[in-house]
């Protein structure tokens, strides 16, 4: 051993290989997607089926189960999306319990038969949404405004909160419909315990552990409160456990005798109930999952095929039916985990499917104890996911006193489809939905995108320039016109913003669209911005597109449909404040301002009023550098020996790391900077970075002192012209709180 280290002799452990890390990756993926995946197939098939009654808990449990292995099998087979994870959703499950329910009523139909019409709708679901997308209707869900989504999807969160309230409280089927006081009388409060501790432990790891499997946990946690209670108080009122289920898998047998049950004259009457909610899932499904790629598209940058989607979906539903189970859907609460895990391609969707299949192989015995109120809580918390971000954020909004108009109006929607999912039914909900879509279509094609305009004068760019310089621009700013937009560009909203462009530039020679606020850009809108552009610039007026990039989404959207190919016409900007930037620098071009030369020291601002000797002193003092684009003259931390003379070129003062860093803003020459930190002998409080070919004088906290020891005079000019340059930058910081001032009013 001894020999062993005298000669660096030390023992390495292999290096995994790169096919086995990607493996262990997926295999990763896999586990994270099906933990949420386990608590989606306890909980929503048996929501599902719960109108058949406690007895046939095990049929709602299998038909969960078959949604997470078999439907999603097939819909990873021809997923659309990169991270599939494919299962039940809360939403179908709901639409589907309510035509079990409605079917449950049927005297004429037991157990079997509800079932089998059940089964019958999903499969209708599936094959409707298969058409979708073979008739490329994926890309019609960009259409569907928000508001509409969040107010069924807050509708169905309440009926989903309701349904599971008899479970949490202990009480009988259907007591709800019974006196407020009747059912509050009869409530169990250990089952409610039980209830609402599973709900907590659910939220509280949610909250503070954000990565962990919450549900699972809660579930887990739930069930120990059950029995432990059960042990503490025997014989107490506790609510049942799901009971008996039958071993092995589902098997694909749910359409045998289904062409028989349809043709009987009880079956017949329930056809067009059973098919409006078909469309009616096959629709919330869609747009379900169409989202949810939108998510897992956000997080994991990955690119979605939407109508592959909806194909994939539909037939994952389809197979889901044969096995008995509920619709399936795309599920970003079960793809965002795997890939954060490590999973990058379809493989984690079979993955995380055997690995529930091994839980239903080998573990029924154990589900069959698991309890209802148990079971209850955790709905609670997916009725509560189901009450998206933004939805909550305009509850916030609204209460902390914001009253806009387009404000109240989504508002208003969400409460009114939300109310109708609740008090009527899901197809006059999403009829509705329809209606409202085209009212807000409507309102949208008769209101200007315009949300405020500004001159030069107004906004300026977070560039200082030299005295020279500011003086000439100060002239020329109302030639530029910043004009915000909100909302989207289509072909019904594109016109009016080319005729009200165009009337702009009767007085501007640069006009900078900010398209930050853009959702949206269509073929008509991206052609009618290019269009614009054309009309400007034969009239001599330059067209800056701010808030877009080529790799940007507007980037990408005009890309696509075949605008701006040519990169010579393309002014694009990521932010407005370049744009604003580009514009001043083109009105100072035009004014012959910019010289490749840099500008001479006695010319400089810091210099002004100095004679010949002085101007040589100030020289002797100086130390001259000649920078290329990309050096650093000082960075946020350091000591700050030194202020700086920009004789050419340009410099950006920036705040941030590596990773995100934000311009404050950008000295062009004739500027002078630095000189706080020199002054009071504190730390850089930013960093100094060369964005053009840049001359540069520094100038030494001591050779400034030793100035003033041997020219006196010459040091009182410098301190005065340094003192008239720190007067003109509280002027514009002054300018620039103004005008956030007014923004803000």
């Amino acid at each position: 051993m001894r020999a062993a280290r005298s000669v660096g002799l030390h023992y390495t452990a292999p290096l995994m290989s790169p096919r086995l890390q990607s493996l262990r990756g997926e295999f990763a993926g896999g586990v994270a997607s099906a933990i949420p995946g386990l608590a989606h197939a306890l909980t929503l098939g048996i929501l599902a089926f719960a109108a058949l009654g406690p007895g046939h808990a095990d049929i709602g449990l299998r038909a969960g189960f078959a949604a997470g292995i078999f439907g999603g099998i097939a819909a990873t087979v021809r997923s659309g999306t990169p991270l599939p994870a494919t299962g039940a959703r809360a939403s179908t499950s709901l639409i589907l319990a309510g035509v079990v329910a409605t079917l449950a009523t049927d005297r004429a139909l037991d157990a079997a038969g509800v079932f089998g019409l059940a089964i019958l709708c999903v499969a209708l679901s599936g094959a409707l949404q298969i058409l979708f997308g073979v008739l490329r209707l994926g890309s019609l869900a960009k259409f569907v405004p928000y508001p509409v989504i969040g107010g069924f999807m807050t509708g169905v969160a309440i009926l989903i909160a309701l349904s599971q309230v008899p479970h949490v409280l202990g009480l009988a089927p259907g007591a709800l419909r019974r006196p407020a006081l009747e059912w509050l009388a009869a409530a169990q409060p250990l089952t409610a315990w039980v209830g609402v501790a599973t709900a907590a432990i659910i939220w509280v790891v949610a909250w503070r552990w954000k990565r962990a499997p919450a549900a699972l946990i809660g579930l887990a946690a739930g069930t120990a409160v059950y029995y432990a209670t059960a042990f503490v108080v025997p014989g107490g009122a506790l609510g049942p456990v799901v009971g008996t289920i039958a071993a092995g898998l589902p098997l694909p047998t749910a359409f045998a005798g289904i062409a028989d049950l349809v043709v009987q004259p009880t079956a017949v009457r329930h056809l067009p109930l059973l098919a409006t909610t078909a469309a009616v899932i096959a629709i919330i499904g869609s747009l379900d999952s169409l989202l949810a790629a939108a998510a897992i598209d956000a997080v994991a940058g990955t690119r979605n095929r939407a109508n592959r989607e909806l194909i994939a979906q539909g037939a994952g539903s389809i197979v889901s039916a044969a096995f008995g189970g509920v619709p399936v859907a795309l599920s970003p609460t079960r793809a965002i985990p795997a890939w954060r895990a490590g999973g990058r391609t379809r493989a984690i969707g079979y993955i995380a499917a055997g690995l529930l299949a091994a839980v239903l192989l080998v573990g029924t015995a154990a589900l069959a104890y698991l309890p209802f109120a148990v079971l209850g809580g955790v709905m609670l918390t997916v009725a509560w996911g189901l009450v998206d971000t933004w939805t909550r954020g305009i509850v916030r909004r609204l209460t902390a006193g914001e009253r806009d108009r387009m404000l109240l109006w989504s508002a208003a929607t969400v409460v009114l489809v939300a109310a109708i999912t609740v008090l009527g039914n899901f197809v006059v909900a999403v009829v509705v939905g329809v209606f409202l879509s085209m009212a807000l279509f409507i309102a949208t094609m008769n209101r200007s995108l315009v949300r405020a305009v500004h001159d030069g004068t107004a906004r300026s760019s977070r560039r200082i320039y030299g005295p020279e310089d500011a003086r000439r621009l100060a002239a020329e700013r109302g030639r530029i016109k910043l004009v915000e937009l909100e909302g989207a560009i289509f072909f019904g909203s594109a016109e009016r913003l080319v005729i009200e462009a165009e009337r702009w530039a009767h007085t501007a020679d640069h006009i900078v669209l900010d398209l930050r606020r853009v959702t949206t850009i269509d073929a008509t809108g991206a052609l009618g911005l290019e269009q614009l552009a054309k009309r400007l610039r034969a009239r001599k007026v330059n067209l800056a597109l701010a808030g877009v990039t080529p790799e940007g989404r507007h980037g990408l959207a005009l890309a696509a449909y075949g605008t701006f190919a040519d990169p010579s016409t393309r002014e694009w900007f990521a932010d407005a404040d370049q744009a604003i930037e580009w514009a001043e620098r083109r009105l100072l071009g035009s004014i012959d301002s910019f010289s490749p030369q840099a500008i001479p020291l006695e010319r400089l601002a810091f210099a002004a009023g100095l004679d010949s000797g002085e101007i040589e002193a100030l020289r002797r003092s100086l130390r001259r550098k000649e920078l290329d684009p990309g050096e650093t003259l000082f960075r946020e931390g350091e000591p700050g020996e030194h202020l700086y003379l920009l004789a050419r070129g340009a410099v950006s003062i920036t705040i941030g790391d590596a990773g995100r860093t934000n311009r404050i803003v950008t000295f062009a020459p004739g500027s002078i900077f630095g000189e706080a930190a020199m002054l009071d002998g504190g730390l850089r409080s930013a960093t100094a970075s060369v964005t053009e070919d840049a001359v540069v004088y520094s100038l030494s906290r001591s050779a400034l002192d030793q100035l003033a020891s041997s020219y006196p005079a010459l040091a009182n000019k410098l301190l005065l012209n340094l003192g008239r340059h720190l007067s003109g930058r509280l002027r514009q910081t002054t300018d620039a709180l103004r005008e956030l001032s007014d923004g803000a009013g």
